[in-house]
């Protein structure tokens, strides 16, 4: 049987919040260290600093490095597809960066620095049934998917204890899995 994805949900590394959390104290770290170096005369807090003062290279260097990272796009390790066949059950399929697979697992090994990048196969969920034509039926399914997803990247990855399973925007009750499963079932 020929199977589709219905819809793929981004697993990121950690959440919003302790993501730009990081960020900003990666941030301030790199100032204080760049306004060291070119004003050595400066405490070590580096708040006595007026911007206006401070020579326009520094300044540049200064708001280079103040530029915002895409934050879903850098903490993405990798993606949960909800699968459908030519039936009436729904399974997960977890793929994985080949750096967030268990350091046991011989995944985990690579060569070439672009390798750690690699998406593979992690592991596939079973689900549960699913009555085509009623949204209803569904979402809870899909919820129960994506929530043993991010239970399985947690406990077994690699540096992935705070993975999320991103399913908003849009949500799961926002997405009409009842079309899309009729179009998998409708196509020869």
């Amino acid at each position: 049987m020929r199977e589709t994805a219905l819809v793929r949900f981004p697993i990121l590394k950690t959440s919003e919040s302790s993501y730009f959390t990081r960020f900003r104290r990666q941030v301030e770290r790199e100032r204080k260290r760049v306004l060291r170096r070119h004003q050595p005369d400066l405490d070590a807090s580096g708040s006595a600093v007026d911007p206006s003062s401070l020579d326009p290279t520094v300044q540049v260097e200064l708001d280079s490095r103040r530029r915002f990272r895409a934050w879903a796009l850098n903490d993405q390790i990798g993606c949960v597809e909800i699968v459908a066949d030519r039936g009436n059950v729904l399974h997960a399929d977890i793929s994985l960066k080949r750096r967030a697979f268990p350091r046991s697992s011989p995944e985990h090994r690579w060569r070439r620095p672009l390798e750690a990048e690699e998406i593979l196969l992690f592991a596939r969920i079973d689900g549960d049934l699913v009555m085509p034509g009623n949204q209803l039926s569904y979402v809870p399914v899909v919820e129960d998917l994506a929530s043993n997803a991010q239970r399985l990247v947690r406990e077994r990855g690699c540096g992935t204890r705070n993975a999320i399973v991103s399913t908003s925007p849009p949500g799961i009750s926002a997405i009409d899995f009842a079309s899309l499963h009729a179009a998998v079932i409708g196509a020869d």
